[in-house]
């Protein structure tokens, strides 16, 4: 009977044992559960937030290449513009030598002015 006793008090104290034990472990899963969840709301929140950065890439690329185009569309017909005008100089010039008007010679300094 003593050693009844003493085996059963034996195996309550191996479960109180085995109790604390699990009771830092449930503390210590609990706490890894807290701080997955704090983790999952940091992962979700730089998610979206770099979704939003690649949105905004996205319209800054389409904004940049519209305003080459836009660049490109001036410059092309300011290019045009300038071939045409060194052309008109050099015709005028080309006039003004085979002895037209000085009137002509006039606009040919005016042009040369604005080139």
């Amino acid at each position: 009977m003593a050693s009844d006793l003493d085996d059963l008090l034996a195996r309550k104290a191996a479960l109180q044992t085995e109790i604390s034990r699990l009771a830092e472990q449930e503390t210590k899963v609990r706490s890894a559960q807290t701080r997955l969840h704090q983790l999952k709301q940091v992962v979700a929140q730089a998610r979206s937030d770099l979704s939003d950065v690649r949105t905004e890439l996205r319209g800054a690329r389409a904004a940049g290449a519209e305003t080459n185009k836009t660049a490109d569309s001036l410059r092309q017909p300011q290019t045009e513009i300038m071939a045409k005008a060194r052309a008109a100089a050099t015709a005028t010039r080309s006039r003004v030598a085979a002895g037209i008007p000085y009137q002509l010679n006039e606009r040919l300094a005016i042009l040369d002015h604005c080139l």
